[in-house]
């Protein structure tokens, strides 16, 4: 009997193995066993099917196969048109029949795509390792979990080069790409030179990405907008598309923006347009052409720096001064009481580089903190007992006053008048107006108001001059002249109750005592009231005094007070003549020599009613005439 047909004796078909173990196996130095084959529906009530030798089992229409090396193996093969290798299915228990499928282990045809499935029908699958308990991944109907029981297992995936390319740090509690490990407590730790993570559009095309890395030189972390590192050893960027920003962190703790300069460009040395440091912020620190600007609600350039132009600007786009104010005004404000330093502005020339400035010459311009409270103060830091000294010069004064202090050991000063000067005694008050030589001439002017000017200027020769059009002169002499260039102006004196008590009428070439009422007509050049003085000298010949005789109905009086030289100054003769003159057209005026000699001829001149008188020094030698007339 064969070793097949023994068996076939005792396994029948549709028969039930006997309790116990039936073992099917090959005898050492025998013929090889053939294949048991089993028809129908074949069960084992209890016990185990036990194979040995290196062919396996096979099910359905396969034949045993090994598993390399003599590993026997279980095959599968279906016989049925749906080509799926075979499956094995696991039952719940049931108190009658079969229980149903839980859970499945089966193959997929070429059809589905080859493959293995776990298919678990009412829970999960769960591949263990060191026991039922020690879950590593769990498949559940909501999802997948790798070590469920949260025990120290690490997940990790390899790439080509590196062993950790992927690691779920169990123990730390961390995500970690790349081997490196983390400094710091971190959930995610990303670490290598060069680019790290990238994110952005799905536009691949141009630079709508960002990148978070590490320079490749000095390791500096960054943060970049359409710009990552070079691949090199240096610390540059290459864009693509646009401009490249770089949020970057250096080892001295500064907080550094940078940009590139070009927006298709490899190995880019980025330019800083911000540095924030733990001792100062900068903006700008390359010096390029980069105005920076701050705006308002309403106004675009409410700070503006203009980088090219160096100068600042405040409420103005275009600044031509290194700081330039448009259209507002400038508040200086001190919390601090009146008796303390107030807030001031300052102005400082003429120091020697690297010097201190408070040892400098300071101008400053500050609000009074004190009892006079108000007052604008103009001061400067002088060298005074030893020491420098902060002194307010010029005080313009709440009330509309303005003083000038010019000793400086008194400190401030409210001014008593209008224009107050205070002086220490050794120093003289004066105004000092100058000019070129060129220029001086032009004169220097102060608005009076009203259209009317105040000027004082002084020329090359050493004149002064005073009003508009320099009406008053001090030359170099002292000499003072008025109305040097004899235009018609007028000077007055007033007294107490007369406001021509000198009276200088230009017009009339006279000057007039106590009136400004003309009186008398013909070259009278002094008047009193309205009695007029001339003087003049005449001699043999008749001289037009250039006196009206017809002064009018009621006639007129003219007195004479004649002095004359006999003989070229060796005696004189004097006289004193009484001239009345009538309004009857022709008559010779009436003379009445009143004592001294009668040495003067008075005639006429002239036609009616144009007659003017003539004297004539009848006797010979010179003579000097007083005329003093009343009318």
């Amino acid at each position: 009997m064969s070793k097949a047909r023994t068996l076939a004796d005792f396994i029948s078909d549709g028969s039930e193995f006997a309790d116990g173990t039936i073992s099917v196996a090959e005898v050492s130095g025998a013929a090889p066993l053939a294949s048991p084959s089993f028809t129908g529906a074949t069960s084992i009530a209890s016990g185990s099917l036990s194979v040995t030798g290196t062919t396996g089992i096979a099910l359905g229409d396969a034949t045993p196969a090994t598993f390399g090396s003599g590993v026997p193996t279980v095959v599968f093969q279906g016989t049925a048109a749906n080509g799926r290798g075979g499956a094995i299915n696991f039952r719940e228990y049931a108190a009658s029949g079969d229980g149903a499928i839980t859970s499945q282990i089966y193959s997929t045809d070429g059809a589905d795509g080859y493959g293995f499935v776990l298919n678990a029908e009412q829970g999960s699958i769960k591949l263990n390792a060191g026991g039922l308990t020690a879950t590593k991944l769990e498949v559940t109907t909501s999802g997948v979990v790798i070590n469920e029981t949260g025990a120290d297992n690490d997940f990790r995936v390899e790439s080509d080069n590196n062993s950790n390319m992927l690691l779920v740090d169990a123990g730390n509690d961390r995500v970690q790409v790349n081997s490196v490990n983390p400094q710091s407590t971190t959930l995610l730790s990303v670490r290598g030179n060069g680019n790290n993570i990238e994110w952005g559009h799905n536009n691949t095309t141009s630079g709508y990405y960002g990148v978070l890395g590490a320079n490749n030189n000095n390791g500096n972390p960054f943060i970049a907008f359409s710009a990552n590192a070079n691949s090199g050893t240096s610390n540059t960027y290459d864009t693509d598309g646009f401009i490249g920003t770089i949020l970057r962190g250096t080892t001295g703790g500064e907080l550094s923006i940078e940009q590139t300069l070009l927006a298709n460009a490899d190995n880019q040395v980025p330019v800083q347009r911000l540095g924030i440091a733990a001792t100062e912020i900068v903006a700008n620190e390359a010096s390029t052409d980069t105005d920076f600007r701050v705006e308002s609600d309403s106004n675009t350039h409410m700070f503006f720096v203009n980088a090219g132009g160096n100068a600042v600007g405040v409420n103005w786009g275009s600044p031509s001064e290194m700081f330039s104010v448009k259209d507002g005004n400038m508040l200086l404000y001190s919390t601090t009481s009146y008796d303390t330093v107030p807030a001031q502005l300052k102005f400082q020339y003429n120091v020697a580089a690297g010097s201190n400035p408070s040892s400098g010459y300071i101008t400053t311009i500050h609000s009074s903190q004190n009892t006079y409270s108000g007052n604008l103060l103009l001061g400067g830091r002088g060298f005074y007992s030893g020491s420098y000294t902060d002194v307010p010069v010029l005080t313009v004064s709440a009330y509309k006053r303005v003083g000038i202090n010019l000793d400086v050991s008194a400190g401030y000063a409210d001014p008593s008048a209008t224009l107050h000067v205070l002086t220490s005694g050794s120093e003289d008050p004066y105004v000092l107006v100058d000019g070129s030589s060129s220029t001086r001439d032009s004169g220097y002017k102060i608005n009076a108001g009203g259209g009317v000017d105040i000027a004082i200027r002084a020329d090359a020769a050493g004149n002064m001059f005073f009003a508009p059009n320099a009406e008053i002169k001090v030359d170099s002499a002292s000499n003072v002249v008025i109305n040097e260039d004899g235009a018609n102006r007028d000077f007055r004196i007033e007294s107490d109750s007369n406001d021509h008590m000198l009276f200088v009428d230009s017009g009339q070439d006279r000057v007039k005592v106590g009136t400004s009422t003309s009186v008398l007509t013909g070259p009278v050049p002094f008047q009193v009231g309205g009695m007029g003085i001339r003087t003049t000298g005449i001699g043999s010949t008749a001289t037009d005094m250039g006196i009206p005789i017809n002064q009018g109905p009621s006639g007129g009086t003219c007195l004479l007070v004649v002095n004359r030289n006999t003989n070229s100054g060796t005696g004189t003769d004097s006289g004193l003549y009484m001239v009345q003159f009538y309004y009857d057209g022709d008559n010779t005026p009436a003379l009445i020599h009143i004592a001294g000699d009668n040495f003067i001829t008075i005639g006429k001149t002239g036609t009616s009613p144009n007659e003017t008188m003539t004297l004539t020094n009848a006797a010979g030698g010179n003579c000097s005439v007083m005329l003093i007339m009343n009318t």
